[in-house]
């Protein structure tokens, strides 16, 4: 005979209340007995009360015996990550759902889904596969992957090759010089220079994989980034000028003067960049497909930059 386990009353209960929707001691000592187990009346009252408390489960008295049910289902999550040697396995169980990610590390692996009539079942079975997997020789390790509900969301994009980002930015603090003449106050005219401060928005794009590392400088910079991003197409989409300062051929500032007129295209001398600052991130893949992930629908923190940089590791 097998000694009596908690989870065995546990299991056994389980069973009876699935299958009839009630269950007594009774039933459940007889369900152990012909499992063999050792199962006393009173050892096994003992332990359905601790269950009824720590499971929630519901009860009432119908002559010398209590009837068990279930109580409201479950809305807990189970998810544990568990590596051995190159391989790593995932299980995630919540809302009735349970989700096993499994393969080779450095990969997205495979997913395989299974569905059960309560959440409280599938809590239940997916703690017993844990454990056979640990069983196995898997341990318990730091997943560096995106979290599983966005790498569920974005899978069909975490196995394409990325050839191009382009990131909108706004309150971009810039300055530009442009080549001008100058008409003074005495209305002769002179050349020079005009520096402008402005705030302005860009869209500037990155082609890959030749500019990927200078991406990522700019995707992992938490502070302001001031020095040249090396992005290799550059589009002004709004601007707001500040400050525009006149300057002569001598570098000498003109005070006064009536107006001006560029004779060059403008030259950006300043671009200060905040990731705080973006607005999207458009991105266009080998396959022809193209991802546009927005600031307005996403976390800038906890969605759309985690996602762009892991999207640009596959570029490589």
């Amino acid at each position: 005979m097998k000694n009596l386990t908690k989870n065995a009353v546990k299991e056994a209960a389980e069973h009876l209340i699935e299958a009839f929707g009630t269950t007594t001691t009774l039933d459940v000592k007889n369900r152990l007995r012909q499992q063999g187990f050792q199962a006393l009346q009173a050892e096994v009252s003992n332990l359905m009360d601790t269950l009824t408390d720590e499971e929630q489960w519901r009860f009432n008295h119908n002559g010398r015996y209590r009837v068990y049910r279930f109580g409201p289902d479950s809305n807990d999550t189970f998810h544990k990550y568990l590596e051995q040697g190159q391989r790593f396995w995932e299980i995630l169980a919540s809302g009735k759902e349970q989700i096993i990610n499994e393969g080779l590390i450095g990969t997205i692996g495979q997913m395989t889904t299974t569905k059960y009539p309560t959440n409280r079942k599938t809590i239940a079975q997916s703690k017993k596969v844990h454990q056979t997997m640990l069983d196995q020789g898997y341990s318990e390790a730091v997943d560096q992957r995106l979290p599983f509900n966005l790498r569920q969301k974005y899978a069909t994009y975490l196995d394409q090759k990325p050839l191009k980002y382009t990131i909108g930015f706004f309150n971009v603090q810039a300055q530009e010089r442009l080549a001008a003449e100058i008409t003074l106050e005495n209305n002769q005219k002179t050349n020079g220079y005009i520096l402008q401060s402005k705030n302005a928005g860009y869209d500037l794009t990155w082609n890959l994989p030749q500019s990927q590392d200078k991406l990522t400088r700019v995707l992992k910079n938490p502070s302001t980034i001031t020095q040249d991003p090396g992005y290799d197409q550059k589009q002004l989409t709004g601007e707001k000028i500040s400050v525009s300062r006149v300057f002569n051929q001598q570098e000498k500032v003109i005070q006064t003067f009536q107006g001006f007129t560029p004779t060059s295209l403008p030259s950006l001398q300043v671009m200060e960049l905040h990731l705080e600052n973006i607005y999207k991130i458009d991105i266009w893949f080998e396959s022809g497909s193209q991802i546009s992930l927005s600031k307005f629908d996403l976390d800038i923190h906890q969605e759309l930059l985690p996602v762009a940089r892991q999207i640009l590791m596959q570029a490589g």
